[in-house]
Formats: structure tokens, sequence, C-alpha cells
């Protein structure tokens, strides 16, 4: 991990000259959930004054992002990810640039079934590493049949480009205009890496309400995008990523499989 935390460490200041104006951030989690989407829209809210957020937000003792720091070593149960490619649409929130996924297939965690709806971008990531943030990062939002929510996130530092990012910018609406469908069907999987592992901890949606519950899985393996590919997400969104949050009495894990 301190390999990755120095890769990052400098990738992000490559990147800092070209984003120090436009660098954003998770969640919509109004991103992160389909049926608060109206809760989020009629609440007035803002990465410019993440300290007004008030309620949960403020009096909440599980709260997202957290610093991925001093993790507990244990032998994880391996994630199930039955994905499949889907049809797929892009909106801009206002907050974030969230692809929404009409059958993408399936999160197994910790024997929970749960089914992926969406995907969002943050830049820079809102989990840091030992204080260090990354370039980006994307949260994978899971529902299941009882409505509680996992989320899977993927950080992300400068590299070699990916495809399907370049697919879904082409496909960004203005904001608040009607989604638009992706040219090709979105294959999840082209945004993971090959090493599935994870650091794991409760917590919540990263924006109001901040909603507690929410089973969240972190991979340790970054992915690469090109360094315009983050900046066309940053120029969307600047500075829309919340600040980590105290971890507190829960537990943080890190698997050591």
């Amino acid at each position: 991990m301190a390999a990755l935390r120095s890769t990052a460490l400098g990738g992000f200041v490559l990147l800092t000259a070209v984003l120090t104006t436009l660098l954003a951030g998770c969640s919509d989690d109004e991103d992160d959930h389909a049926h608060l989407d109206d809760a989020h829209e009629a609440h007035e809210w803002s990465y410019a004054d993440v300290d007004a957020w008030g309620e949960t937000c403020a009096s909440g003792t599980e709260q997202s992002p957290v610093d991925l720091a001093d993790a507990v070593p244990e032998e994880l149960v391996d994630l199930e990810l039955d994905y499949r490619t889907s049809p797929a649409t892009v909106a801009d929130t206002g907050h974030s640039v969230q692809t929404t996924l009409e059958d993408a297939g399936t999160m197994t965690r910790d024997g929970e079934t749960y089914a992926l709806r969406q995907f969002h971008v943050h830049t820079p990531s809102e989990h840091h590493v030992d204080g260090v943030p990354y370039a980006a990062e994307v949260h994978l939002v899971h529902e299941g049949e009882d409505g509680e929510l996992a989320v899977l996130a993927v950080l992300v530092e400068p590299g070699a480009g990916n495809p399907l990012v370049d697919d879904v910018l082409a496909h960004v609406p203005g904001e608040g205009d009607d989604p638009m469908a992706t040219t090709a069907d979105v294959d999840p999987l082209a945004l993971l890496p090959a090493d599935l592992e994870t650091f794991r901890y409760d917590g919540s949606l990263t924006t109001p309400p901040c909603t507690e519950g929410v089973a969240w899985s972190v991979l340790e393996t970054p992915v690469t995008w090109s360094a315009e590919q983050v900046a066309a997400f940053a120029r969307l969104h600047p500075d829309s990523n919340r600040p980590p949050q105290p971890l507190g009495e829960r537990e943080l894990v890190q698997d050591v499989n």
C-alpha cells in the first residue's frame, strides 16, 4: 500500500496544475440511491460549504468517506460480481456525472446480494489512503431487495486511458437536461482492476441526507485513467468531494486473502 500511496500522490501532484480549480468528487449519493433523488433535489446544498449540510451529516456517527489508514487485516469472503453489459444513460445531476444502468447484474457481499443501479464519479477521491487522495473515485451503487445500499468504490490514478470513460464523457448532457443513452451497452467490469481485494466498513451516503447503513467496499488496487479524462470530469463539477469523516468506534478491515 505504501507504493500505491506514493504512486497516487505523484499522480495527484502531476495533475494539480490542471485541476486546481477543477477537481470535484461521490456521490451523488443523490447519485447514490434512485429512491433518494427527490430528497436530494429538494435539499439545497453545496460542496463549497459542507459544514452547512446539517442533520445526519452533522450528527451521524457512521459517516462516509473515511481515511483508509490503520485498517485491521482480516481474511474476508471474496466479493461475487455477477455483472453483465447493460443499456445505460448518462446524466448531469448538478453534483456529479451519473451513469444509470438498466440491467447490469449483481454484487454479493458477505452473503447479501445487491443489484447494480448506477455509477458516478468524484474528482479528487473521497476516500484517502494515509491522508492522501487519489485523482478520482468511482462509486458503483447497489441496492438490495430490502432497499439497503452497498457501494463498491474504485480509486483512480493517472495513467492509461479507459475507453468506457470516453464513452460516458461523450454522452454527458447539460445540467438538468434529459439523460443521454450511450452508443454501446456498458460493461461495469471495464471500470474495475483485476484484483478485487477490498477495504470494508459501515458508512453512509456522502451527500445530503448522509443516510447511514451503507455497506462500503473500497478496492485496494487503483485503476488508471488519462489525465485528460480526470480533468474532463473535474471541469464539470469542481471540488465536489466530501472530506474524510471520523471513523469513531467502527471497524475498518482490509482483505488479506
